[in-house]
């Protein structure tokens, strides 16, 4: 076993966190629902201030539900749908898409495509979909859910759940006691220091085979690699961290990367097949191991 620093000795260490603000595009329209407008884009198809079932074509709508619980599908194109008040459900449809909720309990849905969810007030319910999408809560406890693409996801103020699902992922919590997950992929969770955060951001298997250290958790990642491998793990936190192996196993199998600052990394390179334990620093309890299995 051979050992490779690609990090320097650092003290602690704390990097400010700047929080992401969302601004919402509201609906303009007046007495005559014809000029009603969506994200600066005059509505093609208008609902009403009641409950409507409105459906838009295969190629680029701009829908606008105005008033009441509407259930709003853009169907095929890149469209353009605000719900307006009430409890909404949209869906967009293939094609990128831009959904905005505005105000009120609304559940969105990208469905295909690279879209973006933007929930507003209320506490919404956003759904990603296939395709790279950007979804973002607003000051109301939001649900945020990523799918199989590469997703960027914004809690924003409220005590938010956020879920990257499959894919490389960037969730940031934002104000709040907010609940993040990174799901499968190599993913990157942040959220601002005092606010209570509970964020579970983890890693799996890739052919990098990263193990990523967090401010607010350390997620042990247990690997299996074959022999030769490289095992990087790389501090994406603003506090610093130190890995080393467990102390049960034998020195000849020991490690320590030393402090690691922000966005500092430690490699090591396993050529024979054994399990090895390891645990990060500011975590002391909390354990996991690396695998290297003699492979077909």
């Amino acid at each position: 076993m051979s050992l490779r620093s690609l990090g320097s000795r650092f003290h602690v260490t704390f990097s400010a966190l700047v929080l992401l603000t969302a601004t919402f595009v509201g609906i303009a329209h007046s007495a005559d629902a014809a000029v009603a407008s969506c994200a600066g884009m005059v509505a093609t198809i208008t609902g009403t201030q009641g409950a409507d079932d409105l459906t838009g074509t295969p190629g680029n709508d701009v829908i606008v539900g105005l008033g009441g619980n509407d259930t709003i599908v853009g169907l095929g194109g890149d469209d353009i749908i605000c719900g307006g008040n009430g409890a909404d459900d949209i869906s967009g449809g293939p094609g990128r898409d831009t959904i905005l909720g505005q105000r009120g309990r609304d559940t969105l849905r990208g469905d295909f495509g690279s879209d973006t969810l933007r929930g507003g007030a209320g506490n919404d319910v956003l759904k990603g979909g296939k395709g790279n999408d950007t979804l973002e809560g607003g000051n109301h406890r939001d649900r945020l859910y990523g799918n199989t693409g590469r997703d960027m996801l914004k809690g924003q103020n409220g005590n938010d759940v956020a879920n990257g699902g499959g894919g490389n992922d960037r969730i940031f919590g934002g104000g709040g006691a907010d609940e993040l997950v990174g799901g499968n992929g190599v993913d990157v969770c942040k959220s601002g220091p005092g606010f209570g955060t509970a964020a579970s951001c983890e890693t799996h298997d890739s052919p990098s085979s990263p193990v990523v250290i967090a401010d607010f958790s350390f997620a042990p990642v247990d690997l299996t690699v074959v022999p030769g491998t490289t095992v990087i793990w790389t501090n994406d936190g603003g506090t610093a961290h130190t890995t080393s192996q467990d102390s049960q196993d034998p020195v000849n199998r020991s490690w320590d990367s030393g402090s690691l600052a922000a966005q500092d990394s430690f490699a090591v390179t396993f050529d024979v097949a054994d399990t090895y334990s390891y645990l990060c620093s500011i975590h002391p309890f909390m354990t996991a191991t690396v695998t290297v299995s003699p492979g077909a």
